[in-house]
């Protein structure tokens, strides 16, 4: 038991740390962050990649909140109501206060996520099982199909279907899953093993963010005072209303397949500043209430029934499958449920207070530490990412193969790099099996 419980620690540990860096750093996500990791995610059993994956999520929207009020920069794509609210708090010499009311809020939210989850879950799992039994498949690739044609490039509904498009052909170069052959290898042995799942996605996701100049942080603000514990918890109870909307809709919102967190943030930040126009506090404590009550919901689909709804989900839900997980997780709803009650929630909630301490009062100085380490940051990414690639191509004995993968892959993804080609991981990775459903389906209305 002593034994399970450090290893446990130690992966909480590993994801905490990771998250935090993923937060603090601009332009590496929680995506990047599982990409980068993959070295050590390939050494994790499924309960650990969940565990991994929970804490690293979690750490990030707390880390995130640093650079979006002390720099005025997004450390996470859903912290930029924390930008425009942290500036007024900022222009008052208030930014500690405001990175305070926020990770109070967040801890909060986290609360009420585990509330709601114990109130609702135990009621509807015999729905959930009932239900799924027959319509798991088409659940699934509706979630990823929807996520991938209406989250990304702001609507733009062709480019995106075109991208979905891409990926699924990309799925079908290999075996034929259907009839044992193969396909679309035009005599080349090496495209017999389908096309390598890692060096693709770093290709298509994390070169054209390398390519990017990395922005650098602005000067800390050196000049502030850190505020009481008791004088943040007295603000933050004279907003308690916000924050316990922020954290209903958060929670609900973050449910929506391809938005997760984003969708969380923006739509209790939205719905606040109706409410609330002229209180900055009451704005920023619901946006970041949201987000870490988003970041719990957004796991309990992935966790009980195997649907993931976010980009970075569908890279985890790679790595599970390669540690042996299935996907079809409907015979398994019991289970997984104690699982999510029993060990997820209680090293969540040791997370969500970790992140409370990182965030303040430690994020003056956690700043300062990473500030010294941004100019390599790019150069570590690279060096992890090529190197992975690398020992993959070894171990499958296709190193030339993954190589020219990499390289001719980035160099498409830095020419597209205004266009956000995550919408081609997702039918990258449930291609075969979304040609099995289309067949079965078409072999039915046939006959």
């Amino acid at each position: 038991m002593i034994e399970f419980m450090f290893a446990d620690l130690i992966v909480v540990i590993l994801g905490i740390s990771i998250g935090t860096m993923s937060g603090l750093l601009p332009g590496v996500g929680t995506s990047i962050s599982l990409l980068i990791s993959a070295p050590l995610l390939m050494q994790f059993e499924v309960y650990h990649l969940f565990l991994f994956y929970m804490a690293l999520l979690n750490t990030a929207q707390y880390s995130g909140t640093i650079p979006s009020i002390l720099l005025n920069y997004p450390g996470e794509s859903n912290s930029m109501p924390a930008v425009i609210e942290g500036a007024k708090f900022r222009k008052r010499k208030l930014s500690t206060l405001a990175i305070g009311l926020c990770a109070v809020g967040s801890l909060f939210g986290s609360v009420i996520a585990v509330i709601l989850t114990i109130l609702v879950l135990p009621n509807i799992l015999d729905w959930l099982k009932i239900f799924l039994q027959d319509n798991f498949k088409i659940i699934l690739f509706g979630v990823a199909l929807s996520a991938g044609l209406f989250a990304f490039n702001n609507k733009k509904y062709i480019l995106n279907a075109i991208l979905l498009l891409i990926g699924y052909l990309l799925s079908m170069v290999g075996i034929d899953s259907l009839n044992g052959g193969y396909r679309y290898t035009f005599g080349i042995e090496s495209l017999e093993n389908g096309i390598p799942f890692y060096p693709t996605i770093v290709a298509v996701m994390v070169a054209p963010i390398l390519f990017k100049r990395i922005k650098s942080f602005s000067d800390t603000q050196g000049n502030e005072k850190l505020y009481s514990m008791s004088k943040v918890f007295v603000l933050f109870y004279r907003n308690i209303k916000s924050s316990l909307r922020g954290a209903i809709v958060g929670f609900f919102c973050a449910l929506t397949p391809g938005f997760g967190t984003l969708l969380s943030s923006n739509a209790s930040y939205a719905l606040e500043s109706k409410l609330q126009k002229n209180y900055p506090s009451k704005k920023l404590i619901s946006a970041e209430t949201a987000n870490n009550s988003g970041g719990f919901s957004v796991l309990i689909p992935f966790i009980l029934l195997g649907i993931p709804l976010t980009g970075s989900e569908f890279i985890l839900y790679n790595y599970l499958v390669e540690a042996g997980w299935s996907p079809y997780q409907f015979e398994n709803l019991e289970s997984n449920s104690v699982m999510l009650m029993q060990n997820i929630i209680p090293w969540f909630l040791f997370v969500n207070l970790v992140g409370l301490i990182i965030a303040w009062p430690l994020a003056k100085n956690v700043v300062k530490i990473l500030d010294r380490l941004k100019k390599y940051i790019n150069l570590i990414i690279t060096v992890i990412c090529v190197s992975t690639t690398l020992y993959l191509g070894l171990v499958n004995y296709q190193l030339l193969y993954y190589t020219v993968c990499l390289i001719c892959f980035s160099v498409i993804g830095i020419c597209l790099k205004k266009i956000n080609l995550t919408p081609i991981l997702f039918t990258l990775i449930l291609g075969n099996e979304l040609e099995f459903l289309i067949t079965r389906y078409y072999t039915i209305w046939t006959h």
